[in-house]
């Protein structure tokens, strides 16, 4: 580690090694005293604070996200366990349209992601036929980089909006964990979406709700 270090500064050096010098000061004492008080050090103990702050962040970060999502549906303060012939799993995520629960179709034996219309707005006829019409609309789409709709209808009071449940991360939890995307993966990521919104465009359908949050 000194004769790297009499190379060249710590900031000077790429991210990889700046972490991997970073990590092996954290663990050896004779480094540490080696190098006590010399400005180097001060820069890679501002570094190794920065990463931690940084790394307890995406962690409460990603903590939140995964007890989000293992949060069952409610039902009037009641545990919602089966909806028409769903079998109730978990919460995947909620928006300004409803629920997204991870259910199990128990005639076909498949995962599901289940979209819930929110009571408030299910008291309105305009929301309920924009509901039915957006799942409509999904079931005419055939695309590697959209989800297929399943089923659609009410059961117990509540409209749902059965889909295909991808297993895989958002792009906001990918964000999180990894930070800015380099070009080239940017690029891959965005010529899916852009591919996925002009079928759906070619289909006459608008969509108004395209966020990192919402991609996987």
């Amino acid at each position: 580690m000194g004769r790297l270090l009499s190379r060249s500064t710590f900031d000077e050096r790429t991210p990889e090694q700046r972490a991997e010098i970073a990590a092996h000061f954290g663990r050896c004492d004779a480094c540490r005293d080696r190098w006590q008080g010399d400005v180097t050090t001060r820069e890679i103990g501002d570094f190794v604070k920065a990463q931690r702050k940084d790394a307890d962040v995406k962690g409460r970060v990603l903590e939140e996200i995964q007890r989000r999502a293992a949060k069952p549906g409610a039902k009037g303060g009641k545990v919602l366990k089966q909806l028409a012939g769903f079998e109730i799993l978990g919460r995947l995520g909620k928006g300004g349209m409803g629920t997204v629960l991870k259910a199990r179709q128990v005639s076909m034996e498949r995962f599901v992601a289940l979209k819930i219309l929110p009571r408030r707005l299910a008291q309105d006829p305009a929301f309920v036929q924009r509901f039915y019409r957006e799942a409509r609309s999904a079931a005419k789409l055939r695309h590697a980089n959209i989800v297929q709709a399943h089923d659609v209808g009410e059961d117990q009071g509540y409209h749902y909006f059965a889909m295909e449940y991808v297993d895989g991360e958002t792009l906001d939890a990918i964000l999180l964990r990894d930070g800015p995307l380099d070009q080239g993966r940017a690029l891959a990521y965005m010529k899916q979406v852009c591919s996925a919104l002009a079928c759906a465009h070619d289909a006459g359908i608008i969509h108004r709700d395209t966020s990192p949050r919402t991609l996987c």
